[in-house]
């Protein structure tokens, strides 16, 4: 049958009891930090690692195999993930900069997120784990006060704790007719980015950060096996191998951002970081399935639909690099599974879609909440079902703290940076998956430059955004309509 597999212990008769009872489904929605497209074993084979609690979901699911992030940072992608809204509008560049419209922003939180859409349809929220949303977590840098995007946290643990929360809120689940939302957000495999001291040739133990992070395994757990497989290891083939676009891209556009985040790395170091980061993700599906074990033996397992995804991927080396926030694909592309009752199982490998701008209208549709008009993204939900063979669209408009991007029939990906000049870069993913030769600078390409250009310029212009040559963006007094 379509959907999570049928709880033993729970009869055909209790099921259509609380079917009876509850006519809306419930949602639960389980986000990663920083975890890329390929990193899902059953949607992409590799010797390396192995994440069989999410493969549950692929074998069940409606896997959207060509899912990119709103904006490849971790608060303007969960601003778009809980908002379906622009990050650029907002002015939400970054993870810590004061944004510049927080008066609209609290606005949009309290009322019209996430949270506040399914509170006012009647739904309970519920959250675990990691938030990271714009005055979600204490104080923002400009003072202001932290707001809870209408819903009741159970704890701000994002490792072990967010999973025993879950296990006991699904433990002790009586269903009661009243439908629910409930948010898992697990931190992992965030700590490749914070914990390079692990992969150095020299660690400071005297520090011990470790001691100062949550319960739970983090990247620090694994330096005792790193030490102990030795480099001769990392430097063979058994740890990992260094990606085919390891190299520079032609002709693209220089900056501080994109230069190593840690230096000039030696091989060695390059491996021991891809197999960090594969132990990581490995560590983060464990967690996945201790909260779905308890997710899939409590009384809600038939009526509910679960939502797999992350915020961003990760550049894992690809083109020297080791950081998010670049608009390629290792940062931009992440997992994106539908499973539960009326879902068609599959997997979709071509079909563009955005889950910041999709998530909000995809959501809705499936409690039966109205969706907000002013927002630009789809419901995908009908075709998740079968319903509908297609999606109405034909290109993506994405967004970076330095960047505006055009994804144009899956194929072409035309960005324009934020630099002086605003220097275009143009690859035809198509035939350059590793996205190693712009093709901007080509005359034979002038033509398709020009039509992505406009179309660009009129996605722009629809949020109210103007570009100089010279960053930041302007945002006009369009983007107030958009209320």
């Amino acid at each position: 049958m379509n959907g999570i597999r049928t709880i033993a212990t729970f009869s055909a008769l209790g099921c259509a009891a609380v079917a009876a009872a509850q006519e809306r489904p419930n949602v639960l929605l389980i986000i990663t930090d920083q975890q890329r497209w390929d990193m899902v074993s059953a949607l992409h084979e590799n010797e390396f690692f192995s994440t069989p609690n999410i493969d549950r979901l692929v074998r069940r699911g409606c896997c959207f195999d060509n899912t990119y992030c709103a904006n490849p940072i971790s608060v303007p992608s969960r601003w778009a993930l809980f908002t379906g809204e622009s990050t650029a509008c907002f002015g939400i560049q970054d993870n810590t900069a004061p944004h510049s419209r927080k008066d609209d922003m609290l606005e949009v939180a309290r009322t019209r997120s996430l949270g506040a859409l399914f509170r006012q349809a009647g739904y309970r929220n519920y959250y675990v784990g990691k938030s990271h949303l714009p005055f979600g977590e204490g104080r923002t840098p400009g003072g202001d006060k932290a707001v809870n995007w209408q819903f009741d946290h159970l704890t701000k643990d994002d490792r072990l704790g967010a999973v025993e929360a879950s296990e006991t809120f699904f433990r002790n689940l009586r269903p009661d007719g009243q439908p629910f939302l409930f948010v898992v957000s697990l931190i992992n495999p965030h700590d490749i980015g914070a914990d390079k001291l692990v992969i150095t040739d020299n660690p400071r133990p005297e520090k011990n950060p470790q001691s100062a992070k949550p319960a739970g395994i983090n990247a620090l757990t694994y330096l005792p096996r790193i030490r102990e497989l030795g480099d001769d290891y990392f430097l063979s083939d058994a740890s990992g191998r260094l990606p085919s676009n390891f190299g520079p891209t032609d002709n693209h556009p220089q900056g501080p951002v994109f230069q190593k985040s840690y230096g000039s790395y030696s091989e060695l170091m390059w491996k021991k970081y891809i197999w960090l980061y594969y132990r990581l993700v490995e560590q983060v599906d464990a967690e996945i399935g201790r909260v779905l074990d308890a997710f899939e033996n409590s009384p809600c397992a038939e009526n509910t639909v679960v939502i797999f995804t992350s915020d961003h991927g990760d550049m894992m080396v690809s083109h020297g690099l080791a950081k998010k926030n670049i608009m390629y694909n290792e940062c931009q592309r992440v997992p994106l599974i539908f499973a539960g009752p009326g879902v068609r199982p599959r997997i979709d490998r071509s079909t563009p879609v955005c889950n910041g701008w999709d998530l909000v209208p995809t959501l809705c549709s499936i409690a039966g909440v109205p969706v907000p008009e002013r927002l630009d993204g789809v419901s995908l939900w009908d075709y998740v079902c079968g319903r509908e063979q297609t999606l109405p669209r034909k290109h993506l408009y994405l967004e970076g703290s330095n960047a505006f991007e055009i994804i144009q029939e899956g194929r072409w990906a035309y960005i324009l940076y934020e630099m002086p000049g605003n220097p275009a870069v143009l690859f035809d993913l198509e035939n350059d998956p590793g996205q190693m030769h712009n093709l901007a600078p080509d005359p034979a390409y002038a033509s398709k430059l020009g039509e992505l250009r406009r179309m660009l310029d009129q996605e722009l212009k629809k949020r109210g955004l103007t570009l100089s040559d010279n960053r930041p963006y302007s945002i006009s007094g369009l983007v107030k309509n958009r209320k």
